[in-house]
């Protein structure tokens, strides 16, 4: 059993690499932790600490900037009234590859007014880190830019639409006990029709569309049946056993099919 010490080995350097790269997340998480927490404390040396010494930096609606330039930038005025008084990072994923890692994701924080008020702001962000020497991680580029407040997540917009779905299927379902499929189904497709789908990924929109499209392609069919009452999954076993089984059931498949994509577009 030659191969058993190259395989303990090969097991050996897996498990190191493993642990090197949890433990360079770590310091990471650490290190966007601790940036919030000197920003808002108006510590400038503690911010530029977390620079390399050949870092950029890219605010929003400004030139690259480096050098003494990010003195400048992160050192607020005299006569400034304002100050920063919450700050958090919220990283979407932290990549690492090497001695270099990046890491993206949102921002939020609040600026505390002369007058007492506060205001919210929130952006994204993407940062590339390098790792300057054992177990130091330290910022290279800064990339960063405002989004409105009323912005969501590509995420969150997703997960609000299958949410909204799944609240008009349950009506849906139980509509065609007292109105007909054809009619329950036409109020479903408009429902859907009406989401926000603005800040969704686009192909989840699109997958969402041809669902919607499969289900008005049921309503020909359906319109056959004017006076056909009851829960929905019901219905459906009825034309699945009627006459028009055989139109019925390609129709279903097409639900499920673009089911399906939206789905998988949910996951890319």
């Amino acid at each position: 059993m030659k191969f058993l010490p190259t395989l303990f080995f090969s097991f050996i350097t897996l498990l190191a690499f493993s642990q090197k790269n949890e433990t360079a997340e770590t310091a990471i998480r650490r290190n966007i932790a601790d940036f919030s927490k000197n920003l808002v404390a108006g510590n400038i040396d503690g911010l530029l600490a977390a620079y390399t010494d050949d870092a950029k930096i890219f605010p929003h609606g400004r030139d690259i900037l480096q050098g003494h330039d990010l003195r400048s930038y992160w050192t607020p005025p005299a006569d400034r009234k304002s100050r920063t008084s919450y700050h958090r990072i919220l990283p979407e994923e932290i990549k690492i590859l090497g001695n270099e890692a990046y890491d993206w994701g949102y921002y939020e924080g609040k600026t505390l007014g002369e007058d007492g008020r506060e205001t919210e702001w929130k952006g994204k962000y993407v940062i590339i880190w390098k790792e300057v020497e054992e177990g130091v991680w330290k910022i290279y580029l800064d990339i960063w830019n405002r989004v409105p407040l009323e912005f969501i997540a590509p995420a969150d917009c997703m997960k609000k639409i299958i949410a909204m779905d799944d609240s008009l299927g349950t009506i849906r379902n139980h509509a065609c006990e007292t109105v007909s499929l054809a009619e329950t189904i036409r109020n479903y497709a408009a429902s859907l029709q009406k989401l926000d789908f603005s800040s969704c990924p686009p192909s989840f929109a699109t997958a969402f569309e041809k669902h919607r499209q499969a289900w008005l392609a049921m309503i020909p069919l359906a319109e056959k049946y004017p006076k056909l009452r009851g829960e929905m999954h019901d219905l459906f076993d009825q034309l699945k056993a009627g006459e028009d089984a055989a139109v019925f059931g390609p129709l279903l498949d097409a639900i499920w099919a673009t089911w399906a994509e939206v789905e998988l577009a949910m996951k890319q």
